[in-house]
């Protein structure tokens, strides 16, 4: 089966900086046996990208894998037109996406 994840990453920064987190949404498409498989490499991916660097103000910024935020079961075939992911929205969470656009 096929199935997509969306999983986030939050930002933290050492010293704190006092700014406001950054997230970071990653959808990822994977083959696996069961939901629970599914779950497991996702994770397994999550875990993997987790990542730490100095900035340009000399502060240390972790990446750190934070949930699975929603899983989909795809199916057997993926083909054109192939729906790999939707959610519900409140209006305020449009609201929001508009404002980053």
């Amino acid at each position: 089966m096929w199935y997509t994840g969306l999983l986030l990453f939050r930002s933290e920064h050492y010293p704190d900086s006092g700014d406001e987190p950054l997230w970071e949404e990653v959808l990822l498409l994977i083959k696996a046996e069961s939901e629970k498989h599914a779950i497991d490499l996702f994770t397994k991916y999550g875990k993997s990208e987790e990542h730490e660097y100095k900035n340009q103000d000399g502060s240390k910024v972790f990446w750190r894998f934070v949930k699975i935020a929603s899983l989909f079961e795809i199916g057997c075939t993926i083909e054109n037109n192939t729906e790999l992911f939707h959610r519900f929205l409140k209006e305020s969470e449009i609201k929001s996406i508009d404002e980053k656009i």
